[in-house]
C-alpha cells in the first residue's frame, strides 16, 4: 500500500535481486555458448547490483530505527530485521558470483575448457533467483522461491560436474557459497541450506 513503510525497501530489495538473476542468466548463456561477451556483461551486471544493495540496507535499517521512536510503525520491526539481514546474504551470493565471473571471464575464448556443464546449475539458480525477486518486491510466501533454489542446489554436485576437469570443479564449488546464502535469504537455516547440496 502507498503508506506502508517497507515500501521502498522491498522496491530496491526486488531491483537488487533482480539484476543478480539477469547477471546470473546471462553468465550462464556465457558458459554454453563460450560467448566471451555474456562473460563480460554478467561481470559489469553483477557490478551495478552494489548501490541498490547499499541503499536497500540502509533503508531497511533506517526503517528499524524508525519503529523504535514511531508507535504506528512498530508492528513492522521483524519485517526490517529480516529485510536486513536479506540485503547482507544477497551482497553475498553477489559478490560470490562476481567472483566466478571474473574467474570464468579472466581464462579468456580459447582456453579449450569445456565449461557448458557448469551452465545448468548457473542458469536454475537464475530462475529461482527471478522468483526471489518478485516475492521481495511484494512481500510475498518465499516457500516457492526456496524449493526452486533447493532444486537448483541439487545440481551444484562438483564431483558428478567435474569428474573429469578439476577447473570445472572449482567453479561449481564456487556456485554452492551463493546457493546457501540465496537459501538463507528465503528464510532457510545455515544448516537447512548446506544440507541441501550435494555431499562433497
Amino acid at each position: 500500500t502507498p503508506g506502508d513503510p517497507r515500501r521502498y525497501a522491498r522496491r530496491l530489495a526486488g531491483e537488487a535481486t533482480r539484476v543478480l538473476a539477469e547477471a546470473m542468466r546471462v553468465l550462464a548463456r556465457g558458459l554454453r555458448t563460450g560467448d566471451h561477451e555474456d562473460l563480460r556483461d554478467a561481470l559489469a551486471r553483477g557490478r551495478t547490483t552494489q548501490p541498490l544493495l547499499e541503499e536497500w540496507l540502509a533503508s531497511a535499517r533506517a526503517g528499524y530505527g524508525n519503529t523504535r521512536i514511531d508507535a504506528s510503525t512498530r508492528r513492522y520491526r521483524e519485517d526490517f530485521v529480516l529485510l536486513e539481514r536479506q540485503a547482507v546474504l544477497i551482497d553475498r551470493a553477489v559478490r560470490s558470483v562476481r567472483v566466478l565471473a571474473r574467474r570464468v571471464e579472466g581464462l579468456g575464448p580459447d582456453a579449450g575448457r569445456d565449461l557448458s556443464i557448469v551452465a545448468p546449475v548457473v542458469g536454475e539458480t537464475a530462475q529461482a533467483v527471478q522468483e526471489l525477486a518478485g516475492a521481495l518486491l511484494n512481500g510475498t510466501d518465499l516457500g516457492g522461491p526456496r524449493r526452486a533454489l533447493e532444486a537448483a542446489a541439487a545440481l551444484a554436485d562438483p564431483g558428478q560436474l567435474g569428474e573429469t576437469d578439476w577447473y570445472v570443479q572449482s567453479l561449481v564449488v564456487l556456485m554452492r557459497s551463493p546457493i546457501v546464502d540465496l537459501l538463507e535469504a528465503t528464510g532457510a537455516s545455515p544448516e537447512e541450506a548446506r544440507a541441501a547440496l550435494p555431499a562433497i
